[in-house]
């Protein structure tokens, strides 16, 4: 077989065909496996009266839903080995048990006795998800 100018058996080229074609193949499978790891998002919108109270959402961003077995809000004071942590709210005797599914919201309202003021500087939030770490982030 001739091929601009030059002679190539057909098992060569079908070896060449067979490599570039797995090599695409692996390549988006890698980003499939990339766009659907686990992934949260998690907002806040701050209220200044305790009748209306403030909202943490957490958005399920990957393809699978997931378990959120408790969640807990805390403030934390100071530098690490002499930082003190006061809890803001923490389910109570119980676990959450909050399934979100993908690509889905789960708005958690905190008002009336639950009211936190959003004057503190350090607020964090801790989620426990079934089957993964847990995840503490600044809000």
């Amino acid at each position: 077989m001739e091929i601009w100018g030059m002679s190539i058996s057909l098992t060569f080229a079908l070896s060449v065909w067979a490599a570039v074609l797995s090599t695409v193949l692996s390549f988006l499978k890698i980003q499939e496996y990339w766009i659907n790891r686990f992934k949260i998002d998690i907002s806040v919108i701050y209220r200044s009266h305790p009748e209306l109270g403030n909202d943490i959402s957490i958005k399920n961003l990957s393809s699978k839903p997931i378990l959120l077995e408790s969640m807990e809000v805390y403030s934390k004071k100071g530098i690490w080995p002499f930082s003190k942590i006061t809890y803001l709210w923490t389910p109570e005797d119980s676990w959450l048990n909050a399934r979100i599914e993908s690509i889905d919201t789960k708005v958690y309202t905190f008002s009336e006795a639950d009211y936190f003021s959003w004057s503190r500087k350090d607020i964090y939030v801790r989620l426990h998800v079934a089957g993964k770490r847990i995840i503490d982030r600044k809000i």
